[in-house]
């Protein structure tokens, strides 16, 4: 039987192997599990995701009119963003700097949204001889975050051992 620690072993194995976007590992019961991280076409800014901000790209760098003092400009290969903070990141300049930096990280594609996949491949069975596979997913994962992926990933395969 597996446990939560194995599989949270596991999960950080596979995580710590990754080539590019994904990771293979056979147990020693034979299966072979396979996670694959890829970028989540449904995520991003504008996305009702308004805790960090409201964000508009301006083809012409002008500030929108609706946007204050607060807000910031940032420029990338695009062109230029315009951010404005939420309401409540202004209390302190420390939430309101990394904050930004997050934001302007996005935009230089330094991070983004991801999907985490586990596919898990039994060895073939006695009746048909062939190998069956099954797959989770789950995204909206930013993709520098490791904890949060091996979670993921620890999460989709205890679900799919059940």
């Amino acid at each position: 039987m597996t446990t939560a620690t194995d599989y949270r072993a596991i999960a950080e194995m596979l995580c710590a192997t990754l080539h590019g976007d994904t990771a293979t590992t056979t147990l020693d019961d034979g299966r072979r599990v396979r996670v694959s991280i890829e970028p989540d076409p449904f995520g991003g800014f504008g996305d009702d995701q308004d805790w960090y901000g409201e964000v508009i790209e301006t083809r012409d760098g002008t500030r929108p009119a609706h946007f204050d003092g607060a807000s910031r400009k940032f420029r990338h290969r695009h062109g230029v963003v315009w951010w404005q903070p939420p309401t409540d990141a202004r209390r302190d300049p420390e939430v309101l700097d990394s904050l930004a930096k997050r934001v302007r990280d996005y935009f230089l594609e330094r991070w983004h949204y991801a999907s985490v996949t586990v596919e898990v491949t039994s060895s073939p069975c006695a009746t048909c001889a062939h190998p069956h596979t099954a797959q989770r997913s789950f995204g909206g994962i930013e993709s520098d975050d490791m904890s949060t992926i091996v979670a993921a990933v620890t999460d989709l395969f205890a679900d799919l051992d059940d």
